[in-house]
């Protein structure tokens, strides 16, 4: 299984092709970067967010921003097929 790095998600947009949990795959250009998402999407501290503060992360998922359907997305990282920065 190849890992990918996914820390350039912080600075710039990176295509991502992965395979669903239902197993078909998706291909997304996604970032991490606040500055290119829209404010109204930026995630809230986690101490005004109820939500946030009972859901747990899994280690090994990464939530990203989709930035053509302009929503955030979670990504399996054993899922990864393809990943570039772009």
């Amino acid at each position: 299984m190849i890992m990918f790095d996914l820390t350039p998600l912080n600075k710039n947009v990176m295509f991502l092709k992965f395979t669903k949990k239902d197993g078909s795959i998706r291909e997304m250009y996604a970032t991490k970067d606040l500055n290119r998402i829209p404010f109204t999407k930026h995630p809230k501290p986690v101490e005004q967010s109820e939500q946030q503060e009972s859901k747990t992360t899994a280690v090994n998922v990464t939530r990203v921003f989709d930035v053509e359907i302009k929503e955030w997305r979670s990504v399996l990282h054993d899922n990864i097929i393809e990943a570039e920065i772009q």
